[in-house]
């Protein structure tokens, strides 16, 4: 019985016999060496959509080059020495892969890129631009009446999406919509004290689909509308962008049906979230009484039970006591728990979360995919032990509302009355913040303190805050939530 064997020539030299192994692939030998010359590896590009990718080819004379951003083919020029292509960024995340051929074979390599819309050149104690709620930016008392021009109290975070601008009206159980293209035209046309347009909810507490008790967070996430119910212990979520007063939720987090409202520590219940978020095809809800964040994979489209698929700041989806490292006795804060958190955001890699009994702001580098994970950085205690709250650059008091636009950070402190601006994303522990609004320095901390003597003043001015509860970026600028001083300023670089 015989077999095949591969062909195998045999060299004698001498004695020595050597043994080649022929066979269909490329010869071997040396490939393309890619390597980029600009932009760096991980780069956060701000402003321009258009970037160009340039690098250095060497080790082996290139037969064929390509270059494909996020999967799609770019042109692109070579020679022996370097290379060079013009690409466009999406938002968020970026692939630039670049291939290189050779006569004995393919190599490729590698960029990864990040784009964001606008950098915020905000400055220290600058005034606001605009002012909703109030009739001029000197005002700050609480209307007696309920009308379409004036917030009950103004809590979490506003959004600005399909041609509307939606504002929370918390106590008030509502929130309000104002239309426009844009923000930009809509504040740059504003009366003395603008209406709106439209409402969501009304003014006494209620749980049907059309209903609120105490919203707060509002966000729009892909098509999706969702309103943060407090003291409804649920997150709301409408199939499309409320456009009119009479648009009614689709779906519910935190309860069975619209007509429940009660709290627990499960899988499917809610204690007193203050704060929602949706990136990609996830929710992320701060489960504030239940010192816990709780992330679904999906965001819910019709009436069911929702449970959330993983859990931060606890062990298992019934543990929910503060700061419990240990899950079955309140000790004090680690990179693993929480103490009422109250906000969260995420552009689908980095995670950010409002800690804020903890007096303090935790950061996942990449997005949790375990119960319980450790956070990589903080900010506002210079340690993942401390808790204690002070008025300094890298210090925090109660920040209660936060949001980015992927590059820069932007804290609500509100017991400090003030709101913190990193102009760089924090990388470690304890970093300071670059500018603040509200406050001359990063020492002071007294509410409506314009002339930053330590004590507040008889009323607020443009650019001083009382106890700051809500903030977003638009594009142009940055809302804030001024609670205390019933009304939402706009500030704009």
């Amino acid at each position: 019985m015989s077999r095949i064997l591969p062909l195998v020539a045999i060299l004698a030299i001498g004695s020595t016999a050597v043994l080649l192994a022929g066979c269909s692939q490329h010869p071997t030998g040396p490939i393309v060496e890619i390597a980029f010359s600009s932009p760096s590896q991980g780069e956060h590009i701000v402003g321009t959509t258009t970037v160009t990718v340039s690098g250095t080819l060497s080790g082996a004379a290139v037969t064929g080059f390509s270059v494909e951003v996020n999967g799609a083919a770019v042109q692109s020029t070579y020679t022996n020495t370097d290379f060079e292509a013009s690409v466009t960024l999406t938002g968020n995340a970026n692939t630039v892969t670049v291939t290189a051929d050779s006569v004995n074979g393919p190599n490729t390599a590698t960029l990864q890129l990040y784009y964001y819309p606008y950098f915020l050149d905000l400055s220290t104690f600058q005034q606001a631009g605009y002012v909703f709620g109030q009739a001029d930016l000197t005002t700050g008392v609480q209307s007696s009446t309920v009308d379409d021009a004036h917030f009950g109290l103004t809590f979490g975070d506003p959004t600005f999406v399909g041609g509307a601008l939606y504002l929370p009206d918390t106590n008030n159980n509502r929130v309000l919509g104002f239309d426009a293209t844009d923000l930009s035209s809509l504040v740059s046309t504003l009366g003395s004290l603008p209406s709106a347009d439209f409402l969501l909810g009304q003014s006494a507490p209620g749980t049907a689909s059309d209903a609120f008790h105490n919203p707060q967070t509002v966000r729009a996430a892909n098509g999706r509308f969702i309103v943060n119910d407090m003291y409804n212990n649920r997150v709301l979520v409408f199939d499309s962008y409320p456009a009119s007063s009479t648009a009614s939720a689709s779906a519910v987090v935190g309860q069975s049906d619209f007509s429940a409202s009660g709290h627990a520590c499960t899988a499917t219940g809610l204690n007193g979230n203050e704060s929602a978020f949706a990136v990609g095809d996830k929710l992320i809800v701060a489960d504030s009484g239940n010192n816990r964040v709780l992330i679904y994979d999906s965001i819910p489209t019709q009436l069911g039970t929702t449970s959330a698929d993983l859990v931060l700041g606890q062990r298992d989806f019934t543990h929910c006591s503060k700061n419990d490292g240990y899950q079955d006795n309140p000790y004090g804060p680690t990179a693993r728990t929480l103490y009422h958190p109250t906000d969260v955001w995420s552009n689908g890699t980095k995670l950010v979360v409002a800690d804020a009994n903890n007096n303090r702001v935790l950061i996942w580098n990449r997005f949790p995919t375990s119960n319980f994970q450790p956070a990589d950085v903080v900010v506002g205690q210079t340690g993942m032990t401390g808790f204690v709250p002070a008025a300094a650059a890298d210090r925090m008091d109660y920040p209660y509302m936060l949001t980015s636009t992927g590059s820069q950070l932007f804290v609500a402190d509100a017991h400090n009355n003030r709101v913190l601006v990193y102009n760089t994303f924090p990388a470690t522990n304890g970093a300071s913040a670059d500018v603040v609004l509200g406050q001359a320095s990063f020492t002071t901390a007294a509410a409506n303190d314009d002339n930053q003597d330590g004590h507040p003043d008889s009323g607020p001015t443009g650019r001083t805050l009382a106890f700051p509860s809500g903030i977003a970026v638009y594009p142009g600028g940055l809302i804030v939530a001024d609670a205390d001083n019933y009304r939402y300023l706009a500030f704009t670089p």
